[in-house]
């Protein structure tokens, strides 16, 4: 299933976000993992970075903290990447659903994608 979905997605154009998780790993971290496919044969090799963002109940955006202190995750694919990794969350509240942002090398938004945190924080 994977394998097909990673094909039908190369035959579009642009990047695209597939397989999307997050999970809770813990009351202060969450663990998320992507697949990010690039469409059509031009440009050969892409680069950009991905930002997942959580909002409070009172309303207010926070971005998480990814590998290394980051706030962006970088890539660069010619077909596709896979990211994996741990997110620390350091507040008393607990999100139930992040969002996903994809950036260009240039930092413009290209897409975007809502997730639903599986699990409970324990």
């Amino acid at each position: 299933h994977m394998l097909e979905s990673l094909l039908e997605a190369r035959k579009t154009t642009g990047i695209q976000l597939l397989q999307a998780r997050a999970l809770w790993a813990g009351k202060d971290s969450i663990r998320y993992n992507f697949t990010l496919v690039k469409g059509g044969s031009y440009p050969r090799r892409v680069s950009g970075s991905i930002s997942l963002i959580a909002q409070s109940p009172e309303g207010e955006k926070v971005t998480l903290q990814l590998n290394k202190q980051l706030t962006k995750l970088p890539f660069r694919i010619e077909t596709h990447t896979f990211l994996r990794g741990l997110a620390q969350w350091n507040h008393d509240w607990f999100p139930e659903k992040l969002q996903a942002t994809v950036f260009n090398h240039k930092g413009k938004e290209i897409s975007q994608m809502e997730l639903l945190i599986e699990g409970a924080p324990k």
